[in-house]
C-alpha cells in the first residue's frame, strides 16, 4: 500500500500542468528564462562571435573601455605595446562593413 502512495511534497510538481493542459515537466523554458535576465531593448551592433572575441580583448588591459579609449586617443601606447595594436587592428570593422 505504502509503495503506491503518491508525496504530495516531492510529486506534486513533478505531475502538475499548466492551464493549457501541457504537463510542466514537458515544457520549453522560454530562452530568456533559461540564460538569466533578459535586457529589455538591448541592440547588437557585432555578432556574437566578434563581440566575444572584443570582449577578450579589452579584459587582458584590466582597463575600463573609456580608460583604454582615452590611452589611445592621447597616444599613450606604451600602456598596449605594438603586437597588441595590431591584434586590436585585426578586430576593427572593414572598410566594407563601415560603408554598410
Amino acid at each position: 500500500e505504502e509503495l503506491f502512495s503518491l508525496n504530495h511534497d516531492d510529486g506534486s510538481k513533478r505531475f502538475s500542468r499548466d492551464a493549457d493542459g501541457v504537463p510542466d515537466s514537458k515544457r520549453k523554458k522560454d530562452s530568456s528564462e533559461a540564460h538569466g535576465s533578459f535586457i529589455v531593448g538591448q541592440i547588437n551592433i557585432l555578432d556574437g562571435k566578434r563581440s566575444l572575441n572584443v570582449n577578450i580583448f579589452l579584459k587582458q588591459f584590466r582597463l575600463s573601455h573609456q580608460e583604454i579609449v582615452q590611452l589611445l586617443r592621447e597616444g599613450h601606447c606604451e600602456k598596449f605595446g605594438a603586437e597588441r595594436l595590431r591584434s586590436l587592428l585585426k578586430l576593427l570593422p572593414s572598410q566594407e562593413e563601415i560603408d554598410a
